[in-house]
This record gives structure tokens, C-alpha cells and sequence, in this order.
């Protein structure tokens, strides 16, 4: 399987993270997790896509992480990094993972998505 290795420092704190292709294993972590989690969703869009999308499929792919006070991350925590590092692993992730984002027809759809699903957006 294919590996990412990440690291990010902000003031005193570094955050490294081993990233990896998805096995059946992971994938399947993963859509426990978003299943899980969507049954928790507060009425918040942001905190919702953040919390059913976005931190299962960052921290299912995790195989190995330093910097943080606990790991396996718990929401609340992962909610609070900074963005920068959030960004920098969302990217990892979807890279080694590219069939983990939805698929919209279109060049420009799937562009769109990509850029969303990193944080980019035009305004």
C-alpha cells in the first residue's frame, strides 16, 4: 500500500501523521465512522460536514500520528487544529484516496469538489 508522511509545526507544537492507501480495513473504518457520526450531527452545516465527512475520512487513514495529546483524535479536538495542517493532511488523504471523494460529471464539477473538499473555495 501506498504512504503519505505529513508534518506540520505551529509555534511549539508538531504534528506528524503516516498516512495510507486504503485497505478493506480502513475503508471500512471509515464508513463506520461517517455512520456513526451522522448520527450525532448538530443542525450545523460546517460542523456537520466536518464532523460526518471530513474527520472519518482523515483520521480512518491514519497508521500512524505523534504531536497529538491522544490518539485516536476525538472531534471535539480534531475541530480545533489549526487549519493549515487540517488542509495539508485533507490533501494526503484524498490523494491516496482519490475513490473517496463523490463523483460529479464534469471536469469542472469534479475540480470544484476537489477544491471544496480541501477548503478552497472562490468567492
Amino acid at each position: 500500500m501506498e504512504t503519505k508522511r505529513i508534518e506540520f509545526t505551529k509555534g511549539d507544537s508538531t504534528w506528524s501523521l503516516q498516512l495510507s492507501e486504503a485497505t478493506a480495513l480502513i475503508g471500512m473504518k471509515r464508513s463506520v465512522a461517517r455512520a456513526s457520526n451522522r448520527l450525532s450531527q448538530s443542525g450545523e452545516l460546517a460542523s456537520s460536514v466536518l464532523r460526518g465527512i471530513t474527520y472519518p475520512d482523515l483520521t480512518s487513514c491514519v497508521v500512524e500520528a505523534s504531536g497529538f495529546d491522544e490518539w485516536p483524535i476525538s472531534y471535539d479536538d480534531f475541530a480545533q487544529l489549526p487549519e493549515q495542517l487540517v488542509m495539508l493532511w485533507e490533501t494526503a488523504a484524498y490523494d491516496l484516496n482519490p475513490h473517496w471523494l463523490p463523483e460529479i460529471e464534469g471536469e469542472e464539477a469534479e475540480t470544484d469538489l476537489k477544491k471544496t473538499a480541501i477548503g478552497v473555495t472562490s468567492e
